[in-house]
């Protein structure tokens, strides 16, 4: 009863058939082969402090179902050569040791003990068989199990129990697990060579659970779930295989970090922690999450060598608070389900793929979004988005915003920078890129699509012509073409495409509803728009329609003499054209350039630009072949022109076309009621420089005021206007066709002409003047040696300071008709339709110069002349009057013009400055009569007969008026000409006054 017991087989076994007992004492069973206890009476018990001890030296302990060994309070020792079967096995504060030397050990019922520890080892394998094959130490003794060479499996509904001791769970081969947990102690399985399964629960309570397999890990059900609660780690580790989660399963470490690593892949369900970090590695394979893996104030990594997939929408990964979220595909993948969500709370989001990232729902609070696909594309289909941090987005090849609902948006002042470095970034309708008061830089290697992109402040950055300016918005694309939608930005926007800029007619959403875009909407302060290697706009009947205006929408009105400081466009530039329409305002650009970019140049390179609805204002354009540039306001305003042809067009009703400088190489079409060409040259040697310059669609300006400069030639093909004043460096210049209706002054770089076609009088400082009041005149042109004269003509005048003339032709009744004043050296041009006869009187005085000639056709009244003192010269006088006269010739000098009249053609003489009334209807007006009595140089002329006309006024050049006027008046003295010869009277004209050219008005 409290004695010891011990039973020895020396060369047999040992078989119980029944109880074997006592009290505080020990019991020792030893066979040299087996110890069986061999039905459910066979129980072996210590009660008290007795151990109990049981050997099989060479065989085998078995335990019938039903039986017990218990050692009270003392320990159990089994130890068996070969193997052991148990049921059950129980101590109370003892330890419990069972040893299979050789073999296995197999539990069918409970092993426990209290406060103390249970050590279970086989050689080969350890197996609790059934749901009652708990192993349980409660309080603080530690479970170990150990299958050297073997599997230890843990059968269903199973139970390994640490209490407060740890768990140690050991084999040579795989390890199969169900329930396993301890209180507050560490659990520890080791599958040293296969795999861990795990069937339900492994738990504890602020300790470290670690699973190491040496192929896989694996959590089989929805009930297998590993927690460790409070600061214990979780740590699995499957060195050469995978770790695979069941849905519904949970890898929980509390406040403390769980690091998940795979030798090949992972296949995760719902991992987490509290505060603590998720470190999950795939180290050859991929990692796919079916479920969530999140913590809060702690970073989430996931790293796989190849794939990164979160399969579902649950799978979303978040780490609320500080953490931030990094994963990584080195050489696969990143594939993001629809309706998952990577969250980085207030931490960073960086996510990285060795090929391709598609990504749905992404955000962080206050942090920054970086995802970068090293050899792939980057494709979102849902929002990406930051409060108060930035988001890079950077693949090599493609970037997509897939759908309406892929977003990019930092919403404070943050940047956001997207990158395709070989491929192309396609913005597809409804989505929006939003940098709020931050940058935004998108560059591309080929084309780039922008449905909806706005921002803020921006950074500065940019210099043009010599101004930083704030950039908002950046666009680049190294060698495709940028279709623009909606962009909005506070600073400057920046545009350069390697090809062309054109619209993306995007659909874009305002909240009520989607609308398509017809044109491109630019919204904000300045722009750079640079086509590279391309064109802005398709061509000049597609043009690239865009809507300026102030980011909040409403039109910027910009007065005139706010343009130069106002300028909301920066650049326009593409190497191969520029066509373009501002549709809802004005235009303003620092340089709009055509035909050179960095993609190289074009010589057949164009500029179409429309201002629909406003004006423009442009420091320089230029384009190699045309500018074509048409506004629907009030003004054109250009610093700085340059092409090979211009058409410029302003339809305002008071429109203004004003060029500081420029530069045209063959033509140029200028309609505007208002035209200014501060200088204007020819820049090419060509042949001349065709210009047409009229009002809108060839409609009567109102100025024209211009300085022109040509080597060889200017032509106006039509010139229409009210008054016009020219500068003009030219050889020659041709006006083919002309409509004044008020006056033209002409300087050109031999003389000074005047058209007044208003006050019809001879004006001072002008070599050559002439009227015409005819609808339109034909055929006027200047060179340095010949005039061409409208066959209108009415007055010619010639100074003495250029021309040593003087030559006054004064001739308000009859038109002369078509003049030609050559140098003494050329022939004079023939006239046409006029019979030439020889003078009555011919005198002619020979001098060491050339004479010049004058012939005057009938009707026509020439006086010449020289002053009193003046050299030696001569001339000839010939013509069809009644008494030509010749008084001493031109002044000896090196240019002495020649002068042939011709093309008589009566005309309605004028109604009012210096001419008597018209003639009757039918009545002809008398052929004059010779002169009488002329006078000589430097006198005063003879009054003509009766009816006596009033007194002329003293002439410059001292001709009187020829026969439309009554009785000729007495001319004033010549200033330096030859005095008046008598006037001849119309006896049918009523009084006039004379014409003697000598009116004291001054040019206005």
């Amino acid at each position: 009863t409290t004695s010891a017991i011990a039973i020895t087989a020396q060369g047999g076994d040992v078989v119980a058939n029944d109880f074997i007992k006592t009290t505080d004492a020990t019991i020792e069973i030893t066979g040299d082969n087996d110890v069986s206890f061999t039905n459910l009476l066979s129980d072996l018990t210590s009660s008290g402090t007795g151990a109990v001890t049981i050997i099989a030296t060479k065989g085998d302990i078995t335990q019938a179902d039903g039986s017990t060994i218990d050692g009270g309070s003392d320990k159990v020792t089994l130890t068996a050569g070969a193997s052991q079967t148990l049921d059950q096995v129980k101590t109370a504060g003892a330890d419990i040791v069972v040893t299979a030397q050789n073999g296995s050990v197999t539990a069918k019922d409970f092993i426990t003990t209290s406060n103390a520890n249970v050590g279970i080892t086989a050689a080969q394998n350890v197996t609790l068989f059934n749901a009652e094959a708990d192993v349980t130490s409660t309080g603080s003794g530690d479970v170990t199990i150990t299958a050297t060479a073997g599997d230890l499996y843990q059968e269903n509904d199973s139970t390994i129990d640490g209490g407060t001791g740890k768990v140690t769970l050991t084999a040579g081969k795989k390890v199969t697990l169900d329930q396993v947990q301890t209180t507050t102690s560490v659990i520890k399985v080791t599958a040293q060579g296969g795999d861990v399964v795990a069937n339900d629960f492994m738990k504890t309570s602020d300790a470290a659970i670690e699973i190491t397999g040496d192929n896989d890990v694996s959590f089989t059900n929805g009930l297998s779930d590993v927690t460790s609660s409070g600061t214990g780690a979780v740590t699995i580790i499957a060195t050469k295989g995978d770790i695979t989660q069941a849905n519904g399963s949970t890898i929980d470490g509390g406040s403390d970090k769980v690091t998940l690593t795979a030798g090949d892949s992972l296949t995760l369900d719902q991992v987490q922690t509290t505060g603590a970090e998720i470190a999950i590695t795939a180290q050859t394979g991929s990692v796919t999450a079916k479920d969530f893996i999140t913590t809060s104030n702690a970073n989430i990594g996931i790293t796989a060598a190849q794939n990164v997939t979160l399969f579902n929408d649950e799978a979303d990964v978040t780490s609320t608070g500080l953490g931030d979220v990094t994963i990584t595909a080195t050489a696969g993948d990143l594939y993001q389900e629809d309706e998952s969500t990577i969250d980085g709370g207030t931490g960073n989001v960086t996510l990285k793929a060795g090929n391709d990232v598609t990504l749905d729902q992404l955000r962080t609070n206050t942090a920054d979004i970086t995802v970068t696909a090293d050899n792939g594309s980057i494709l979102a289909n849902d929002f990406i988005r930051t409060k108060d941090g930035s988001i890079t987005l950077l693949a090599h090849k493609d970037v997509t915003l897939n759908n309406p609902e892929s977003d990019v948006i930092s919403e404070a002042s943050g940047s956001i920078d997207i990158t395709a470095t070989t491929g192309k970034i396609v913005q597809n309708d409804g989505s929006e890129i939003d940098g709020g008061d931050g940058r935004v830089s998108l560059t591309s290697a080929q084309d780039m699509r922008i449905a909806t992109l706005r921002t803020g402040a921006g950074t500065s950055g940019a210099s043009y012509d010599g101004v930083t300016r704030m950039i908002g918005i950046s666009l680049r694309s190294i060698s495709g073409t940028i279709s623009l939608g909606e962009i909005s930005a506070t600073n400057h926007i920046d545009i350069v495409a390697g090809n062309s800029i054109v619209e993306s007619n995007a659909f874009v959403d305002h909240g009520n509803g989607s609308v398509q875009l017809t044109t491109a909407v630019l919204k904000g302060d300045t722009v750079a728009m640079i086509a590279e290697g391309g064109t802005i706009g398709t061509s000049a009947s597609d043009r690239f329609e865009v809507e300026t205006t102030a980011q909040d929408g409403s039109e910027i009105v910009v007065a005139r003499d706010q343009f130069a400081t106002k300028r909301r466009y920066t650049t326009l530039q593409a190497r191969d054209g520029i066509y373009m329409a501002e549709v809802s305002g004005d235009l303003s650009a620092d340089r709009v350039i055509a035909g050179t970019a960095k993609g190289g140049s074009n010589d057949n390179a164009e500029i179409a630009l429309a201002i629909r609805n406003g004006s423009s204002d442009i420091g320089t354009i230029s384009a190699p072949e045309k500018i074509d540039m048409r506004a629907s306001g009030q003004d054109i305003q250009i610093e700085n022109l340059t092409s090979r042809n211009a058409d410029l067009y302003v339809e305002g009703n008071d429109g203004r076309l004003d060029i500081e400088k420029g530069s045209l190489g063959e033509s140029t079409v200028m309609e505007a009621q208002h035209i200014s060409l501060t200088k204007l040259e020819n820049y090419v040697n060509s042949e001349q420089l065709l210009m047409k310059v009229t009002g809108l669609n060839g409609s009567l300006a109102q100025t024209v005021n211009a300085n022109i400069s040509a080597p060889k030639k200017i032509q106006f093909d039509l010139l229409r206007t009210n008054k016009a004043v020219f500068d003009v460096q030219s050889v020659k210049t041709r006006i083919v066709t002309g409509q004044i209706t008020g006056d033209m002054i002409m300087s050109l770089p031999f003389a000074k002409m005047l058209m007044d076609n208003v006050t019809q009088k001879i004006r001072l400082g002008y070599e050559l003047q002439l009227f015409d009041n005819n609808t339109y005149f034909n055929e006027l042109s200047f060179d340095d040696t010949d005039f061409n004269l409208p066959v209108d003509t009415r007055i010619v005048t010639m100074d003495d300071s250029i021309f040593h003339g003087p030559i006054v032709i004064d001739d308000p009744e009859d038109r002369i008709g078509r003049i030609t004043a050559t140098t003494p050296t050329e022939t004079p041009r023939p006239t046409t339709n006029t019979a030439t006869t020889p003078a009555q009187t011919t005198t002619t005085t020979t001098t060491n110069n050339a004479p010049g000639n004058i012939t005057v056709a009938s009707g026509s009244v020439v006086g010449l002349g020289r002053p009193a003192t003046g050299g030696g010269g001569s001339a000839v006088v010939t013509g069809q009057g009644s008494t030509p006269s010749n008084n001493g010739g031109f002044q000896n000098a090196v240019f002495q013009p020649s002068l042939s009249v011709g093309n008589l053609t009566p005309a309605t003489p004028a109604s009012t400055t210096g001419s008597g009334a018209a003639p009757a209807a039918n009545t002809p007006v008398n052929t004059p009569a010779a002169p009488t009595n002329p006078v000589t140089s430097g006198t005063a002329g003879v009054a003509g007969s009766t009816p006596a006309g009033t007194t002329g006024t003293s002439g410059a050049n001292g001709a009187n008026g020829a026969g439309g006027a009554a009785a000729g008046t007495t001319g004033g003295a010549g200033a330096i000409g030859a005095g008046a010869t008598t006037g001849q009277p119309d006896p049918n004209a009523d009084s006039g006054t004379g014409n003697g050219n000598g009116s004291d008005e001054q040019d206005q």
